[in-house]
């Protein structure tokens, strides 16, 4: 988004190739969604503990749901988001718990 980025002091410029690129973004979205949950089915059928790194659960609540339905062992996060996700993640836990249980 054109403006000012956050905590920089600098402007932020879309790239000449950004508006022909953001009516592939919710392909893109879709195809990253299936290869996360490909991994952390992997990751689970094999044992082996699956967690994610980035931006995406931190900043968009939706992506944080999404990823401990799928069953992942943990989420990196930033610091001003941890309280808030995390409650989040607990209620998300509870409401699966009492899905399995009912």
């Amino acid at each position: 988004l054109p403006g000012k980025t956050p905590g920089s002091g600098t402007r932020h410029v879309e790239p000449a190739w950004h508006s022909s690129l953001a009516k592939e973004v919710p392909k893109v979205c879709e195809l990253m969604q299936l290869l996360i949950q490909q991994a952390i089915e992997g990751c689970r059928r094999n044992g082996i503990h699956s967690g994610l790194c980035g931006q995406a659960p931190s900043d968009y609540p939706e992506m944080a749901e999404y990823l401990v339905r799928l069953g992942i062992d943990s989420i990196s996060l930033n610091p001003d988001t941890i309280l808030a996700t995390t409650r989040q993640v607990l209620e998300i836990e509870k409401s699966i718990t009492g899905e399995r249980l009912s």
